[in-house]
């Protein structure tokens, strides 16, 4: 999964189902298949790069993403966008329901802002966004997450906390009561994922054993977006 922050001031976040390749731990690049099909995600310059084997993590300055329904695998398609900050995470091993367990975080990548313009405003530290999920997915249907995040930039914290619900089998998404130390939220924080929603994640790994989580809103300071990933 991955949320981009992209030139012409939109943000999306994106599930790219395709063939991964890596150099070390930098994600290079998604194809719909090995070796052949269109580009789903390329051309990142990486600002970060991490994996610790079940799960990668990391963050593109630049890239492009290509999810539209043209097949011209060298063309922006329907879905063409020019990312200005991408942040991504993506799992190895296979994940098994039941999934009932408490996460806390272990990674993240370093917080950005965007204006509306696309033009990037700040810029955080890798590391520093965290905190807990509690995912509750019985069967494939009917489950949800709940979390409480902190997500300091810009001299100030961003607190996050909800309840997100089901979507698929392993991921989960929804809204979020934001607050802020500062005046970032002084006029409302809002969800920038779509349908409202401020963090989209999945469960993956080797038996579930990683979750990874994206989080998107408007603020006072400009559209804030990042990537945390945990383990129990």
């Amino acid at each position: 999964m991955a949320v981009s922050s992209d030139r012409d001031g939109t943000t999306e976040a994106l599930t790219a189902v395709g063939h991964r390749t890596f150099s070390g731990t930098e994600l290079k690049e998604v194809r719909e298949r090995d070796g052949s099909g269109k580009k789903l995600l390329h051309g990142g310059q990486a600002a970060q790069t991490h994996s610790d084997g079940n799960i990668a993590w990391g963050r593109w300055t630049d890239g492009r993403r290509n999810l539209g329904s043209n097949d011209d695998d060298d063309d922006d398609g329907d879905g063409k966008g020019r990312a200005r900050a991408l942040h991504y995470f993506t799992f190895a091993g296979t994940p098994t329901l039941p999934v009932v367990r408490s996460f806390n975080s272990f990674g993240s990548t370093a917080t950005t802002v965007t204006s509306a313009q696309g033009q990037l405003l700040a810029t955080g530290a890798e590391n520093m966004a965290g905190g807990s999920l509690r995912v509750t997915f019985p069967t494939i249907v009917g489950g949800f997450a709940t979390f409480d995040l902190a997500v300091p930039v810009s001299g100030q914290t961003f607190s996050l906390s909800g309840t997100a619900l089901q979507t698929g089998t392993y991921g989960f998404a929804g809204a979020a009561s934001i607050t802020s130390t500062g005046n970032g939220c002084a006029s409302l924080c809002t969800g920038a994922l779509g349908n409202g929603a401020a963090v989209r994640g999945m469960v993956g790994g080797a038996g579930s054993s990683r979750a990874g989580l994206l989080y998107g809103f408007d603020s006072g300071l400009g559209r804030v977006t990042g990537a945390i990933v945990f383990k129990p």
